[in-house]
């Protein structure tokens, strides 16, 4: 394809709905790129996937090349079973390691914002995984050859709203995970400086 023409390239996604795998256009028009997708049961979805086109089409020109590709892990955590995107983790066919690992600790949260996806309220359910659970994650990413993941998010939800919070930032510390970042909003911090000073002295 060269650079004056518009981009399209076709790839395989899901339904939203059903979760069927099916084929997805992505196209440009008018200086955007869109995925457009059609479900047999459910019709067509269609979204903005970068929007400007221009910028896009220099990352594939100058990025997607067989030099900056990865070549995946020597020990994936998935086998294939039945194809993207279904066989969810580090599979085979998953080209890049880990660059930077985010562990949800907790869907709980302080807030109730109207178009967070990711709290409890929304899903009608509490997700928080045991402490020992998170600690095997840790260790997962940091067994990842060979490349380990060396960058570590903990997420939520809230994941102040852990009181072991600080106990796991020190795992991490204590795994080899050199940049450990909290996705907070911060209210617990502003509220409970001891708390913060904990966090703070775990790395």
């Amino acid at each position: 394809m060269s650079e004056d023409q518009p981009f399209e390239r076709w790839s395989a996604s899901i339904c939203p709905v059903c979760f069927r795998r099916i084929p997805m256009r992505i196209y440009e028009e008018d200086g955007v790129i869109y995925l457009e997708k059609t479900c047999p049961e459910h019709g067509k979805f269609e979204d903005v996937y970068w929007g400007d086109a221009e910028y896009f089409k220099w990352f594939e020109r100058n990025w997607n090349t067989a030099e900056y590709m990865g070549r995946g892990l020597k020990n994936p955590h998935t086998q294939i079973a039945r194809g993207c995107p279904f066989d969810c983790g580090l599979c085979p066919q998953h080209k890049t390691h880990t660059i930077l690992g985010i562990i949800d600790v907790t869907n709980r949260c302080n807030m109730a914002c109207p178009i967070c996806f990711a709290y409890a309220g929304a899903v009608d359910y509490v997700y928080e995984p045991s402490y020992a659970q998170i600690v095997d994650m840790i260790r997962l990413f940091r067994a990842n050859s060979p490349w380990p993941a060396n960058a570590l998010q903990f997420s939520g939800g809230e994941p102040t709203l852990r009181n072991d919070l600080p106990d796991l930032v020190r795992e991490a510390k204590k795994a080899g995970i050199e940049h450990v970042e909290v996705n907070t909003n911060g209210i617990r911090l502003a509220e409970d400086i001891d708390y913060y000073k904990r966090l703070l002295d775990a790395g």
